[in-house]
């Protein structure tokens, strides 16, 4: 079995699929899909079915992709050393796809009242420019959430998956953050 997918997500997949040649989707194809002459092909979408989806009796269904957990541990350290004994909170609150950005996205002030919740530290899993963002929920609602540049969900996932999986909770719309904390298990709303 070929995977042929955004280059993006490579890595987490590779991990995540052992047996599976993982290969990044390339303009023209990929040489080893070419090469390989495959039998049947198939977008992944079309696979969902056969692995199912939602839940059934409240059960959810079990992680499929894999963080690299001594990673996800050395990212929960670090913020931990911020704010020692908190419950670390992912929040994203956004979607940059100019198609879905109005479908998909919450004005960042709306959580202002969610990131003054005591005892509680929030960290900031929103892809794109988010800088300003930021600074004004500093600056207008004195809130803050905590900040990592080593984690950038606008270039490869499996650093976005290692630091879902280093959080306690993941509250998110419905975005690529969404997706990839649901599909390693980690705790999202």
């Amino acid at each position: 079995v070929i995977l042929e997918i955004d280059p993006r997500l490579v890595d987490l997949f590779s991990r995540s699929l052992p047996g599976v040649t993982v290969v990044p989707e390339e303009t023209p194809a990929n040489t080893k899909i070419q090469k390989a002459a495959p039998d049947v092909q198939a977008p992944i979408i079309e696979l969902v079915g056969y692995r199912g989806s939602g839940s059934r009796n409240g059960e959810s269904k079990p992680a499929y992709l894999k963080p690299d957990r001594s990673n996800a541990a050395a990212l929960k350290a670090k913020y931990l050393a911020e704010a020692p004994g908190q419950p670390l909170v992912g929040l994203s609150w956004g979607s940059p796809k100019a198609t879905s950005v109005r479908q998909k996205s919450i004005a960042a002030e709306c959580w202002a009242p969610v990131l003054r919740t005591p005892g509680v530290t929030f960290v900031n899993l929103q892809y794109g420019e988010a800088r300003q963002e930021l600074n004004e929920l500093a600056s207008q609602y004195g809130t803050t959430l905590l900040d990592d540049p080593t984690v950038d969900p606008a270039g490869a996932l499996s650093p976005v998956a290692d630091q879902c999986a280093a959080l306690d909770l993941v509250i998110t719309v419905s975005n690529t953050t969404a997706h990839i904390s649901g599909a390693i298990g980690q705790e999202t709303w």
